[in-house]
């Protein structure tokens, strides 16, 4: 995010993820992190099979994670 947008926007998600994720509750992850609006800039910025890696790579991973929590009866909210 700094090297294609600035300081300042990487600066924005650093400090709008450090508060809900010191707190250790989930429940409200959402909420807080729907606001940071340089990621999708950050993703639309991105040229064709770059994005596409990208995006299917962690859509994968979060994939991942969530089929193991559920597995292990963990709520996904």
């Amino acid at each position: 995010m700094a090297w294609r947008f600035g300081a300042g926007y990487a600066a924005l998600i650093v400090l709008g993820l450090a508060l809900p994720l010191s707190s250790g509750q989930m429940e409200g992850l959402g909420r807080y992190t729907a606001v940071l609006f340089p990621v999708p800039l950050l993703l639309a910025s991105f040229q064709g099979q770059a994005r596409h890696v990208l995006l299917v790579g962690a859509l994968a991973m979060l994939y991942t994670l969530g089929l193991v929590l559920f597995a292990n009866v963990h709520p996904l909210y």
